[in-house]
């Protein structure tokens, strides 16, 4: 604490020191980690990623056992977000031109080669925007997110999520024609995220064109009340289904905003183990209208 934070070299890493603008249009002293090579990745770094990549290949088979959604999520170096924001003009003329590789595009080639199917994520982007609003998104002497690095990860995440149709977290179809028919009913259905008790965690662009209300007007309100639904088995007899099989399946008769009537096919399927007493669990519900 007396001497303040002194850089340290080890093996090929360097660390130095850089000014950042932070709110109020501050200036802060942050310390940064980088490497000075300029040949790209090492064999050796090549291999641990190759190495990384097998691993997820094994998490995300075993996820989609489980009927799961596998994303993978690059976190960046704070020089990779600060390299063209930062000043290095007090760190001195001999500050090495750090190597920038190419790790992000790498891995996400390496992932989509897997499977199209996975999702990817680069935090990098918002980090960096977040940086050039005068944002700290790191703590200054420390590789970590900052509170507010931690909040512009967490939209980030949350935007990557809601982009992608949502994926069930049911039993697994066990047929090809019940999993292309699941994927048609998730790319054009009407999808809601809703607690057990019924209350709306999220509003897709499909159910707004299917019942007439803005997400902003149903967030947080309960979906059996809004959509006046009538249901063709007692509720409590649907949510012990959903209890035991982690799925249902029927025909619902919903009420629209403008007072319009519509049958729909319904699927509901939890996101948690089916089995526990928890009310707040997730179901995801997913409508189509329905001929009759």
């Amino acid at each position: 604490m007396i001497r303040g934070c002194t850089p340290v070299h080890a093996a090929k890493d360097i660390i130095t020191h850089a000014i950042v603008t932070g709110p109020e249009q501050r200036k802060h002293l942050v310390y940064l980690k980088g490497r000075s090579s300029s040949v790209g990745l090492t064999r050796q770094e090549l291999g641990a990623l190759k190495t990384s990549v097998a691993a997820m290949e094994e998490a995300y088979r075993l996820v989609q056992a489980d009927g799961g959604r596998f994303l993978v999520v690059f976190a960046p170096t704070a020089y990779r977000v600060y390299h063209d924001i930062a000043d290095f003009t007090q760190a001195g003329e001999d500050i090495p031109q750090w190597d920038l590789n190419d790790l992000p595009d790498r891995l996400r080639r390496m992932i989509s080669e897997i499977s199209p199917d996975i999702g990817y994520l680069d935090l990098t982007p918002a980090l960096k925007s977040a940086a050039q609003h005068n944002t700290l998104v790191f703590f200054s002497d420390d590789t970590h997110w900052s509170s507010e690095g931690h909040q512009v990860v967490s939209e980030a995440l949350a935007k990557a999520l809601m982009r992608s149709p949502t994926v069930m977290y049911a039993e697994r179809p066990q047929r090809a024609q019940d999993e292309t028919n699941a994927n048609s009913i998730l790319s054009s259905g009407a999808i809601m995220v809703r607690n057990l008790d019924g209350t709306i965690r999220y509003w897709s662009e499909g159910a707004k064109k299917l019942y007439g209300w803005e997400s902003q007007d149903v967030l947080g309100t309960t979906s059996h009340q809004l959509l006046k639904t009538v249901f063709p088995v007692p509720l409590d007899a649907i949510e012990e289904t959903l209890r035991i099989k982690g799925h249902w399946e029927g025909k619902l008769v919903h009420e629209r905003r403008d007072g319009s009537k519509v049958t729909v096919g319904s699927r509901w399927d939890l996101q948690q183990n089916p089995h526990t007493q928890d009310r707040s669990i997730t179901i995801v519900e997913v409508n189509n209208p329905s001929e009759s």
